[in-house]
């Protein structure tokens, strides 16, 4: 019974996707899997090495392979074993009801799901996690994840990190929009250098061991001190990767000699995966300091901002916009184009509508 089930849903959803134009063909075991886990829901497939499809529910291909899902749908979560592909999963607005059948996964974001982390457990090839809106109020039942390298936990009401246990890869947390007043209930964590925890200023005991090693960004010889981490999350490059951008408009005032002012408009009816936004400013051989401001109307959107030859980045979600200081880089396309300069925007886990990025000189 339960196997022509899920042929019928097979068969429904190849039905849905052939009667909207086609696409990729999906693999009929994946179709199956993918069908039993939305309940039928329509999902739109793509390559990974093309664009991602617009829309809540997309599952992506790498060489036939099915390696990453996006859903706000999730009827039957059992459906995840059958598909030892999947690499990255990320769900909005799902109802997730039970433990989560994850051993292959290597990247998971929860977005207004509720979670309990103990669901968690089986996770075990997790390098990200992020959990935004997840209702949690503790910590209390986090599972050990030994590959672990970044947690991101935003807006729930958590008030103590005590639960967190040792996570040996663990480099980079971030606690936003939480009610967490102390960082002093984190436990030592061996390789924690980066932290983000707006509105906290005293050093955790886990500090120390990052400035045991040399710094990643160099040495202020002036100062005589390893420069620190930024205080956002930060990425040693970021690559030029294919995106696009519908409704872009630019509104920028640039004074490059002497007292150097810039402020700077960029609009994005749509983004859809990574791009630049390019500025002029003019002759100057300066990389100017500037503060950007990123907003967003609909989706995720992350902004990359140089820092030390390093690049930290910051995502806005709707009604949640983020700011970041750092020092406009070169553009990739800078080559005889003297005074042009970019920051960098990037669409999460879909489209991203709405974008607004406000650039003004750091130094007045």
């Amino acid at each position: 019974m339960l196997s022509n089930v899920s042929a019928l849903l097979a068969m429904r959803w190849l039905g849905t996707l052939f009667g909207c134009g086609g696409g990729i063909t999906p693999p009929v075991p994946e179709a199956t899997a993918v069908a039993t886990l939305t309940g039928g829901v329509e999902v739109a497939w793509y390559d990974t090495a093309g664009k991602k499809p617009p829309g809540p529910n997309a599952a992506g291909l790498t060489d036939g392979r099915l390696v990453r899902i996006r859903l706000n749908a999730l009827a039957d979560a059992s459906a995840l074993a059958s598909l030892p592909d999947l690499r990255r999963l990320s769900l909005d607005g799902a109802a997730l009801t039970g433990p989560l059948p994850c051993a292959s996964l290597q990247h998971l974001t929860l977005q207004n799901t509720a979670v309990d982390l103990i669901w968690l457990a089986g996770c075990t090839s997790l390098e990200s996690l992020d959990i935004v809106r997840g209702g949690l109020t503790t910590l209390h039942g986090f599972p050990t994840l030994p590959g672990l390298r970044r947690l991101h936990l935003g807006h729930d009401p958590i008030t103590s990190l005590a639960g967190l246990p040792e996570l040996p890869e663990l480099t980079q947390l971030t606690v936003v929009g939480s009610k967490l007043d102390s960082l002093a209930s984190l436990r030592p964590q061996p390789k924690l250098a980066n932290i983000v925890a707006p509105g906290l200023v005293e050093k955790p005991a886990t500090e120390t061991a990052a400035t045991e090693a040399p710094s990643p960004f160099g040495r202020n010889e002036v100062l005589g001190i390893d420069i620190p981490p930024p205080p956002n999350p930060w990425v040693d490059a970021v690559p030029e990767s294919k995106g696009s951008t519908s409704g872009l408009t630019t509104q920028c005032t640039v004074i490059p000699f002497g007292n150097f002012k810039l402020t700077c408009d960029l609009g994005i009816k749509r983004l859809r995966g990574m791009v630049p936004l390019e500025v002029r400013i003019g002759t100057t051989h300066k990389q100017p300091g500037v503060v950007a401001t990123l907003s967003v109307q609909k989706g995720t959107a992350r902004l990359y901002m140089p820092y030390f030859g390093k690049y930290q980045y910051v995502e806005a979600t709707p009604g949640n916009p983020v700011e970041v200081r750092g020092i406009l880089g070169k553009a990739w396309r800078s080559a005889g184009n003297v005074g042009m300069y970019q920051v960098v925007v990037q669409a999460m886990d879909g489209d991203a509508e709405g974008v607004a990025v406000n650039l003004v000189n750091a130094i007045k």
